[in-house]
């Protein structure tokens, strides 16, 4: 049985790693990046008389985008690929309507301003995407070295 399933989940597969602790770092870091991006989208964007929403999209294109190419080479130092660049964005859009969600709660239930609602949705947004960067890089990678 030595087949597909066991050459995907056998002990030494990325599912069974975690990450170094200097590759956490990095992950960390270009997260950090990510998220300051966001924010200064987000707060200037409103200053400037945007809607959220489509301040929303904005950030998921340009932070997914710096993201995608930062975790590719320096946090897993991976080639790039069309299919997995793809396959990244693609999987950050499914946490774009909890994003949104999460700005209208903040901004148009608890009336909170741009500068506070911003850095809460990101920090809670980390966990999602720390998930997300693991499973499309190295899975789909791992996928296209068979």
């Amino acid at each position: 049985m030595a087949g597909h399933n066991s050459r995907v989940f056998n002990r030494s597969s990325w599912l069974h790693r975690p990450l170094q602790k200097s590759q956490f770092a990095l992950f960390l870091g270009g997260s950090v990046l990510c998220a300051g991006i966001n924010n200064v989208i987000l707060i200037a964007g409103e200053w400037l008389g945007y809607n959220y929403v489509l301040l929303t999209f904005l950030c998921y294109f340009v932070s997914g985008s710096v993201g995608y190419f930062y975790h590719c080479r320096i946090t897993f130092d991976k080639p790039i690929s069309w299919m997995s660049y793809v396959g990244f964005i693609s999987s950050l859009f499914l946490g774009l309507p909890l994003s949104i969600l999460l700005l209208a709660i903040a901004i148009e239930w608890l009336v909170l301003p741009m500068w506070i609602a911003a850095p809460a949705m990101t920090m809670i947004m980390f966990i999602y995407h720390f998930a997300i960067a693991q499973l499309t890089i190295k899975f789909g990678l791992r996928r296209s070295e068979r």
